[in-house]
């Protein structure tokens, strides 16, 4: 724009300092308005010039995000409570049947829980842990059921042949071993007592075994039959 408004004053100069001296008032005074004119033309042709072509803005303030390096997050986790064993009471048969029958054929289940000595051994607490293994087996109730301390003391052991006066006389379903490791806390059986077995008082007892540090076992009677009997 200041460029324009020079140029319009040049012109003037121009106009008044070469106008020959033998020019009229009124040619000089055309001269002048023409010159004038057509310095306004190139000022209007600049203004429009720049209407079609507006200043570049530089780039070079926007934020670059490759080059900003990634945020890692660190995740913590926290590591799972470390469960101590501890001594057991009585385990406690939860179901049992007070009449089998000798048939081979009919099945039978039987759950147990661990528990704690808390307030004492015959009233405990359930323990819910991982770790202890329970063991079914069946006893002629005319002798307290025998536990063989030295195998208790691991838990490998406790399948590895009969206790004591066992009467290998139940037929484990395979989903459920006669050893087998207590889910979280709790065993679980389902057999068939042998056609093998005389009719009787028995003794099913049930053991707890707490990786061999801490162990007990309890029972329930039970009579088994003939079939038809």
């Amino acid at each position: 724009m200041y460029r324009g408004i020079s140029r319009i004053n040049y012109m003037k100069n121009i106009a008044v300092q070469g106008s020959p001296q033998g020019l009229s008032s009124r040619s000089r005074t055309i001269a002048i308005t023409a010159m004038i004119l057509f310095a306004l033309s190139g000022l209007i042709s600049g203004f429009t010039v720049a209407a079609f072509y507006p200043p570049k803005f530089s780039r070079s303030s926007t934020l670059d995000l490759g080059n900003i390096p990634a945020v890692q997050k660190t995740e913590t986790r926290t590591p799972p409570a470390t469960i101590h064993p501890v001594a057991l009471g009585y385990p406690v048969i939860d179901t049992i049947s007070s009449f089998e029958v000798a048939d081979s054929t009919t099945v039978y289940a039987l759950t147990a829980h661990a528990v704690d000595q808390v307030p004492d051994r015959a009233h405990g607490k359930p323990v819910h842990a991982p770790g202890i293994t329970c063991r079914l087996w069946l006893v002629d109730n005319k002798q307290n059921p025998v536990v063989p301390l030295d195998r208790l003391k691991s838990a490998d052991t406790l399948q590895s042949s009969p206790f004591p006066g066992e009467i290998p006389g139940l037929i484990f379903d395979a989903s459920t071993p006669q050893t087998q490791p207590c889910n979280n806390g709790v065993g679980s059986w389902k057999y068939q007592v042998a056609a093998s077995v005389n009719p009787g008082g028995y003794y099913l007892v049930v053991l707890t075994d707490w990786k061999g540090l801490h162990y007990t076992w309890s029972w329930n009677v039970v009579t088994i039959k003939k079939q038809g009997a």
